[in-house]
């Protein structure tokens, strides 16, 4: 399933800025960008088609030395997401190779897959410690 980053639908905090056309490479030729690590946080609800274990992946620009953010299920922190270390990945997204695609959960080393039911679920990321991510 793929959820993209301006659809979200609530936010809080400084307000993430959505770029049309102004970034390379971008599924459906947008991207959120300027999303600050000062607590501000966005909100998905995603539609979860069969219940499950399923991996988070996030794909992202960075041209920062790295970002962090928080995550969120159904107003729940997700466990070992409490603080997700984003990669610095040569810039942000204006350039071909500067977005990655990150893999958070399921693999060695990460938190487990999240165990979802079927149905309708809200995704939250909340940024920390001041970088910006896109």
């Amino acid at each position: 399933m793929l959820v993209e980053a301006e659809d979200f639908v609530q936010a809080g905090g400084t307000p993430a800025l959505i770029g049309e056309g102004t970034h390379v490479d971008t599924h459906g030729g947008a991207c959120i960008y300027t999303f600050i690590g000062d607590g501000s946080w966005l909100e998905w609800e995603i539609d979860v088609p069969a219940a499950g274990a399923w991996d988070l992946y996030a794909r992202v620009s960075c041209g920062d030395t790295g970002a962090f953010r928080q995550v969120a299920l159904d107003g729940t922190a997700v466990e070992g997401l409490g603080l997700v270390a984003f990669p610095a990945t040569g810039g942000w997204g204006h350039a071909e190779g500067e977005w990655w695609l990150v893999r958070l959960t399921g693999a060695e080393g990460q938190p487990a897959p999240l165990e979802l039911t079927a149905g309708a679920h809200r995704l939250r990321i909340t940024g920390v410690l001041e970088k910006h991510l896109n």
